[in-house]
């Protein structure tokens, strides 16, 4: 959202905010059978998509910061943890945080694409390790930008490959097929999950240090 209102503006902003907004809303027309017709594909969403995940936990299988703190122990996500503030809570701050200073960053340093795409990179990935309720599947989302970053700087290929390994072992631990019985028990030991996703935090934080003291 940053970049494009940088890249194009605000007047091209709204006409593409209207446009996608008008798709949206005639793509669920088909669907529509009684209610408020205006409101249906708004509520629809927000009821039967954002509210509709029951699983409500730190971290749903997903080899992340909450896998290292609270385990696979199906801890609710609105469970105090620190401060009287709860889990959800907590992960929202931190990963706010992160996001904040890459936009600072950016405006700092410009808009060139390897600083745009270390910002991609960095704020999937820091969602998919400091947000509740993650899981294992979303860590797919961060291959795409880390390979582009990857392509621009070769030094980030061995990052690439690291995590579309661990991203694998993390789908394969949630959906074993074929199943292989010893490696679904070592992937399903507990100081292997918390390794794995500690390997995960430790190359996002190598990341970020990269972006940070990188020079403009």
């Amino acid at each position: 959202l940053v970049y494009f209102l940088w890249k194009y503006g605000f007047y091209k902003f709204m006409k593409s905010f209207c446009l996608s907004n008008i798709l949206f809303w005639f793509s669920f027309l088909p669907f529509f059978k009684e209610g408020n017709l205006i409101a249906f594909p708004y509520t629809t969403y927000y009821k039967s998509i954002l509210l509709g995940q029951d699983l409500s936990y730190t971290t749903n299988s997903a080899f992340n910061f909450w896998a290292v703190v609270t385990g696979f122990n199906n801890v609710n996500e609105t469970t105090n943890f620190l401060f009287n503030l709860s889990y959800q809570q907590i992960g929202i701050v931190i990963t706010a945080g992160f996001l904040s200073y890459l936009i600072y960053v950016l405006f700092k340093k410009g808009f060139k694409l390897r600083y745009v795409l270390y910002a991609f990179t960095l704020s999937v990935f820091s969602s998919f390790l400091f947000l509740t309720k993650m899981h294992e599947r979303y860590s797919m989302l961060i291959l795409p930008f880390i390979l582009l970053l990857g392509i621009i700087e070769k030094k980030n290929l061995k990052f690439f490959i690291i995590l579309s390994i661990v991203s694998f072992l993390n789908l394969y631990h949630s959906w074993p097929v074929p199943k292989i019985e010893f490696l679904l028990a070592f992937l399903s030991n507990s100081y292997v999950v918390s390794t794995l996703s500690i390997l995960n935090i430790l190359i996002f934080l190598k990341l970020f240090l990269d972006f940070k003291n990188e020079k403009k």
